[in-house]
Formats: C-alpha cells, structure tokens, sequence
C-alpha cells in the first residue's frame, strides 16, 4: 500500500477523495484514510492506496496536493488514529475584541474552556436530515437507513443530480435502485435490500464504517452539547 500525505482545501475527505479517484480514473474503493477532514479548514491526513499509486500522482485536483510517505502493508484505518492537531486562527477583530480576548486567554489556560461541537457536526440536522442515531437507539432501523442514504439535503433542493433525491424518489423500489448504485458499500446495503427487504438492521450493517461511526458521533456531539450547557447554566449566574 502506498501512502501520501493529502494536503486539501476547500473539500470534505469524501469530496476530496472522489474528485481525485475520477480524475485519475482509479477505483474509489483504492483510497483509504483514517479519519474525516472539515471542508473549510487547511487540512493534512494520511491517504493509503492499494494498487498502482502513478495515475493518482499524474492527478491535478484544485485544492489537493499529494506528498510521499512512504509504503504499508495494510490499508490506513481510524485504528492507526493517535490525535490531531489544531491550529485556529481568528480573523477581523476589532481593538476591543482583540485586547478582551487577551484579557481571557490567561484565566481559558488556568481553567481551560469546555469542548463545544459546532455546525460542522450537525450537517444532517441542519439539512433537515434529523439523527440517524437516534432513530436507531428507538429500534427504528428503517428510518434511520432512509435518513443515511435516501434523504436529500434542503440545500439541494430540486436539484435532479442529487443522487440522495433520486434514491428517495425509488425508495422500496431496491431492483432498480441496486442496478443504479452498485459498487461499494452502499451497492451492498442496497442488494441486501433486494433479498431482505424488510432486513434495514441488515442493510445499515452493510454501510461503510465511516458513515455508520459518523452518525453515532454527530448525536453523541448533540448530547455532549446538551450536557455542557446544562452544566454551564447550572455553575454560572
């Protein structure tokens, strides 16, 4: 397995690395990563890739860069994960902003400051998308596939590309959405569905690991922020 720094841009990992599988004309399959990057922020991670890497560096992607680490014998997983690091810079701040954020930053690194997940983690919430997760912990497995798979995004809305729409549009109709989306995981989920239909336990178990740890982090974010802000409302006045 080849492995590359991925230095990104402007794109979330899965757009990152499905720009970069077409235009290099390599199976999506072939790229590996340990984790998801934020699409705003200037990220690098770690890419594996299984079979022959030189198409992919002849690849010229806006907003990607490739740089060589080395070989493995295995693919990259969230297993090889040791922690990240950040570096946040804050922007237009006026002489009064800046002199009280100076003013705090000795009692934040005293004290230190509660973790508090931001809109980054709540895409599906704010695509009116709900938790999958939660539908899952109430036992309704059926919902909880719909919403990972075949709910589009509001910001999407009318737009007949949206291959999250078109599944909604053929829901129930898994012969023809199996011929339409057959490769990978989701190819999987949705051929389990031609045999099992009723099987969605089965079907969500077939998704990739990604989208399934996905999920359950982004309701776990919710609660934490839920937790932290009664904690905060109960020890302040």
């Amino acid at each position: 397995v080849a492995l590359f720094w991925l230095d990104k841009r402007g794109l979330s990992t899965p757009q990152a690395l499905l720009a970069l599988a077409r235009t290099a004309g390599v199976p999506r399959e072939a790229l590996h990563v340990c984790g998801r990057k934020d699409a705003q922020a200037e990220t690098t991670q770690l890419l594996g890739v299984t079979g022959d890497p030189r198409r992919l560096l002849r690849a010229r992607v806006p907003g990607l860069r490739l740089r060589d680490a080395g070989r493995a014998a295995t693919p990259p997983d969230t297993s090889w994960n040791r922690g990240n690091v950040f570096r946040i810079v804050v922007r237009d701040l006026g002489a009064d902003e800046a002199a009280a954020l100076s003013a705090e930053a000795p009692a934040v690194a005293r004290d230190g400051l509660p973790d508090y997940f931001d809109d980054q983690r709540f895409g599906a919430i704010r695509h009116g998308q709900g938790f999958p997760a939660r539908e899952a912990l109430r036992g309704d497995d059926a919902t909880a596939l719909r919403l990972l798979v075949a709910t589009p995004s509001r910001r999407h809305a009318g737009r007949h590309d949206d291959p999250r729409a078109r599944r909604q549009g053929r829901w129930g109709d898994f012969d023809r959405l199996a011929a339409e989306f057959p490769a990978g995981p989701l190819g999987d989920s949705l051929r389990h569905l031609q045999r099992a239909p009723t099987d969605a336990a089965g079907a969500l178990a077939r998704l990739d690991r990604a989208t399934r740890v996905g999920a359950v982090q982004s309701y776990q974010s919710f609660l934490w922020n839920a937790l932290v802000s009664e904690r905060i409302a109960a020890a302040t006045p």
